[in-house]
């Protein structure tokens, strides 16, 4: 019983964050060694079942199943925007298992019967051919980039914005393995000395052109302090090992912030959700890919209410320290998450010739996830040093967040902002640059 429960572990368990194989493929290994020492030993209530007949004609056609349920449920999933449902699952699986015997009846058997079988010289002329064929056609399809021509040009021109990085100079962004200095950070608007600081993780560096076009409107220049999966916030560390140098970027920021007196208003932005409530559940199919970055004090890990308290004690002490100075805090309300891959959603629904333009976010889910962010933000103290920037209020009305504008997607992925969605919420910082 202790290798089924392990199996039932690891179903249970393992899901698409998971690191596997690795460490956690010993659950369904060890469990599976052990269902089958235990069945060495005699007869047992799991080796009674693992006989009964049900089960055993599964096995039969496993490897059929095996090499067909994929590509049943990957097409099946390449015709549905969200998340197959349960139901959907199910019922491939079912159909997988009548493709997986007609293939265990009419080709895996003959081949093991010897009714297929062919001469040693025929079947390697047979073999070369058809490993010939398939190593060509691999060829073709990833020089051709996946043969784009069999889709519309309309697809092709919404699916590339996944592709196109608002944050254009990837030398101005720090992520593991790049750091990237203060003092050789970039600068976006004239060639002058910044008088605007934009600090914060990749949603700097999504609206950080954007801005540049702004300050040069009115003769200044911003520097971007632009670091991934790292929230501009002091005293805090990243639970993840990767990005562990986070409280030493952020300093390194501030001592640089200290020496050049001509940056008056520092802008901070950052995905806050991803840090302090975790990865979002009930967004869209994008859930559960979310990597587990949650902001800590220390070595440890806190509890959802800690990270709360956290946050809202790391967000006021930073902004504090940074007015002491003298120097304007533009705070950054929330992009609103879409939980999708936005430009390859917005494709595929024209692929199908259903609607992409229609496709939104409703409001509630906006606002149900980024409860404790905006209460946090909403009570830092009002005054002539603080500024609140809302770009979600140009994002969203009443009902819905928009994804899409004028046949555009807004974002380039589940959460940063495209070129267009950047250019659609700069109205919203334009106070940072008035003369």
């Amino acid at each position: 019983m202790s290798g089924v429960l392990l199996i039932g572990l690891g179903i249970a368990l393992l899901g698409p964050p998971a690191t596997f194989p690795g460490v956690n493929a010993l659950l369904p290994t060890l469990g599976a060694a052990l269902v089958i020492q235990g069945g060495r030993g005699g007869e047992s209530l799991v080796s009674r079942l693992l006989g009964s007949s049900p089960l055993v004609g599964l096995g039969l056609i496993s490897y059929s199943l095996y090499l067909w349920h994929w590509p049943m449920l990957v097409f099946a999933q390449a015709l549905e925007p969200d998340e197959l449902t349960m139901t959907a699952r199910g019922t491939i699986a079912l159909l997988s298992c009548g493709v997986a015997y007609l293939s265990w009846r009419f080709v895996e058997r003959p081949f093991r019967t010897g009714e297929w079988l062919l001469s040693g010289r025929r079947l390697i002329l047979m073999s070369g051919v058809a490993i010939s064929v398939m190593a060509g056609l691999a060829i073709v399809s990833v020089r051709a980039h996946g043969l784009p021509g069999r889709l519309p040009a309309s697809v092709l021109r919404t699916a590339a914005y996944a592709n196109m990085s608002t944050f254009a100079r990837s030398a101005c962004f720090s992520w593991p393995g790049h750091p990237q200095a203060p003092e050789t950070a970039c600068t976006f608007g004239n060639a002058v000395p910044p008088t605007v600081a934009l600090w914060g993780d990749s949603h700097a560096g999504a609206v950080a052109e954007a801005n540049g076009r702004l300050a040069a409107e009115v003769g200044t220049a911003i520097r971007v302090f632009a670091k991934a999966r790292c929230p501009p916030l002091l005293g805090i560390t990243i639970t993840d090992a990767a990005y562990d140098d986070c409280a030493e970027h952020n300093h390194r920021i501030l001592n640089y912030l200290a020496q050049h007196r001509e940056i008056g208003t520092v802008v901070l932005i950052a995905r806050f959700a991803a840090y302090v409530e975790g990865p979002p559940h009930g967004l869209g199919p994008l859930d559960a890919y979310e990597q587990n970055l949650t902001l800590s004090v220390g070595r440890g890990r806190q509890s959802l209410s800690d990270r709360r308290l956290i946050f809202r004690r790391a967000l006021a002490r930073t902004v504090e320290h940074l007015q002491s100075a003298g120097r304007r805090v533009a705070i950054v309300y929330p992009i609103p998450e879409v939980g999708y891959n936005t430009p390859v959603t917005l494709a595929r629904l024209q692929l199908l010739g259903r609607s992409p333009w229609n496709f939104s976010r409703p409001l509630v889910l906006y606002m149900e996830r980024q409860a404790a962010i905006l209460s946090a933000l909403d009570a830092l103290p009002e005054g002539p040093l603080l500024i609140r920037i809302h770009p979600e209020r140009l994002l969203c009305n009443s009902e819905s967040c928009l994804v899409s504008a004028d046949g555009q997607p807004l974002y380039t992925d589940g959460d940063h902002l495209s070129a267009p969605g950047a250019a659609m919420v700069s109205p919203a910082f334009q106070a940072l640059y008035q003369r």
